[in-house]
């Protein structure tokens, strides 16, 4: 049944991707939906518990920074943690929030150093937390 958890995450985050990557701008709906379906499928497996608040935090902390940052992180990517925090324990959203910060780190720093990209160029987040999920899923099981 795992595998039916890890098609609903990489669903979820592949269809926000290619929002994200082509609009610079993530579905409000199809993430609450994709966040609604993470906690049915919790409640249907009975796996649903307090594990699930400290899961959010990630999210939350991202929605606080959108807001002192007046946006440079977005709140959408913000909303997109808390969704997937609906599906994974904080361990696991640790993990992908570190591989996804890192490439998203890396490919900003190849965007500045060989494209002459200014450093407030915006650069969409969730397409990094695809990639930090898949590699997250594939290197710690």
């Amino acid at each position: 049944m795992e595998w039916i958890k890890n098609g609903m995450i990489i669903a979820g985050l592949v269809w926000n991707s290619i929002l994200d990557l082509k609009g610079k701008r993530v579905s409000l709906l199809v993430t609450v939906l994709y966040g609604l379906l993470g906690i049915g499928y919790q409640i249907l497996h009975k796996e649903i518990g307090f594990w699930m608040i400290a899961s959010f935090l990630p999210g939350l902390s991202a929605l606080a920074l959108a807001k002192l940052t007046r946006e440079k992180i977005g709140y959408g990517d913000g909303f997109m943690l808390l969704a997937l925090g609906c599906y994974i324990r904080l361990e696991e959203m640790a993990w992908v929030c570190m591989i996804a910060v890192c490439l998203a780190g890396l490919f900003a720093l190849i965007l500045l150093a060989f494209f002459h990209k200014k450093r407030d160029y915006a650069i969409p987040f969730v397409p990094f937390l695809l990639l930090g999920y898949v590699m997250e899923m594939y290197l710690c099981g």
